[in-house]
């Protein structure tokens, strides 16, 4: 996938950021990120281990990410600082110096790599040595820190790190490719604000969710609970996936997302099959199975783990489809469909025409994707467009895309407007 692609974009949701000329559609509706003060400080490596263009792509999407704030002296502020032996101060600025994006998004383009090692220790003590007395009082302090490897002097990046959290800066660290999880959350503190990305083109996939984290809100919660809904859930029970352990991760977002409905046969309805080497029918249960939200919890969790040699998705949707939606479903209802999968469909051509009649069967189709292995054609294809795309980097990332996924599908039942 492109760098700059759209992902996850909030439907029916465009928020358009405009000053001096430049006009940024951020595809993103995030009311806190738009209205809520905030002072973010960006720590940006640029050691030698960084290829050029892709350090490049690491300030666009800077760039892009600042779009998605409200850049305004009241609102949101951004200082940012390149680092490798050293911290580079020769581009460097503070939060007061760019008061609206066009200025800011011109400051971010200006910042060089200059190459060395990777001091990040030493970045985190210049932020906060340097931005942090410049942060309004009574404002959201957030530094991001954007590195592809380990740090020369780990110990030193962990006591700056928690030094800085100390003097009320939250720190979030995003890893791109090897860098180890132990040292993101070294920097960040607490997992739920480590994001680890495989390469600086999949930057994007973090973009939405990462502003989230910084604005420090939940999603809008928009009501959908009372409408007739019915979700098939499509999962990838491949071998690829690993274990039972991994697999129950997929089990349990599944779980978590039915607990947000308010499930009957007049409201939500629920059916489910896995597939992998085939579909597995033995497990599947449809939407007049279970009329209670305990029902489809408990058949949910006795689903086994068939560790398949295939990963037959175009078979699974095509059971979808004819086996529960067209069998079951209710004319009244909003139809939806989850896939989720770990990787390529051993049959891609299959994938694409059975998504696209269970479109034309006026089901709309959501692709989750986990992981690097799978690629994006596969996703919009699943999906049908790019809005209707989620990636997390593991299973055990779910998590961080519930309450995206369930936003999504709730504009969507309500074909409401954003919350002001």
């Amino acid at each position: 996938m492109g760098l700059w692609e759209t992902f996850i974009i909030l439907a029916g949701c465009v928020a358009v950021s405009w000053q001096q000329g430049t006009t940024t559609s951020t595809d993103f509706c995030n009311p806190a990120c738009r209205h809520t003060p905030l002072d973010v400080a960006f720590v940006i490596d640029g050691s030698t281990s960084i290829r050029r263009d892709d350090f490049t792509r690491g300030i666009t999407f800077v760039k892009e990410f600042v779009a998605l704030l409200n850049i305004r002296p009241d609102q949101a502020r951004v200082a940012a600082v390149a680092f490798a032996d050293n911290v580079f101060t020769q581009d460097d600025f503070g939060f007061a110096e760019h008061t609206n994006l066009a200025s800011l998004q011109q400051g971010i383009t200006a910042i060089r790599q200059r190459f060395g090692n990777t001091g990040t220790g030493n970045a985190i003590k210049y932020v906060r040595d340097t931005f942090l007395p410049q942060a309004r009082a009574g404002v959201k302090k957030v530094c991001i820190v954007l590195t592809d490897g380990n740090s020369q002097e780990g110990r030193k990046t962990h006591r700056e790190a928690n030094l800085t959290r100390a003097a009320g800066m939250e720190m979030i660290a995003i890893g791109v490719g090897s860098v180890s999880r132990q040292e993101l959350r070294n920097i960040a503190g607490d997992e739920s604000n480590v994001f680890s990305v495989s390469n600086y083109n999949s930057l994007n996939t973090i973009k939405e969710q990462l502003a989230n984290e910084t604005c420090h809100v939940d999603p809008p919660v928009v009501v959908c609970r009372d409408r007739p809904i019915d979700i098939s859930f499509i999962l990838d029970a491949s071998r690829s996936i690993g274990s039972y352990a991994i697999f129950n991760q997929s089990l349990q977002f599944a779980k978590d997302f039915v607990r947000k409905f308010n499930v009957s046969p007049e409201q939500a309805r629920f059916s489910l099959i896995t597939f992998a080497h085939g579909t597995y029918n033995n497990s599947a249960f449809y939407f007049n199975t279970h009329n209670n939200k305990q029902g489809v919890l408990d058949a949910i969790s006795a689903v086994p783990f068939a560790a398949g040699g295939r990963t037959d998705t175009g078979l699974g949707i095509a059971f979808m489809r004819v086996e529960q939606m067209l069998a079951h479903r209710r004319p009244s209802a909003t139809h939806i469909a989850i896939v989720m999968t770990d990787g390529d469909s051993h049959e891609p051509q299959k994938t694409r025409t059975e998504a696209a009649l269970a479109r034309d069967d006026d089901i709309n189709m959501f692709a989750i994707g986990v992981g690097n292995r799978i690629q994006i054609t596969e996703l919009r294809n699943i999906a049908g467009n790019s809005a209707n795309v989620v990636r997390t980097t593991s299973y055990g990332a779910l998590s961080t895309i519930l309450d995206i996924l369930d936003n999504k599908i709730c504009e969507l039942v309500n074909e409401s407007d954003c919350p002001s």
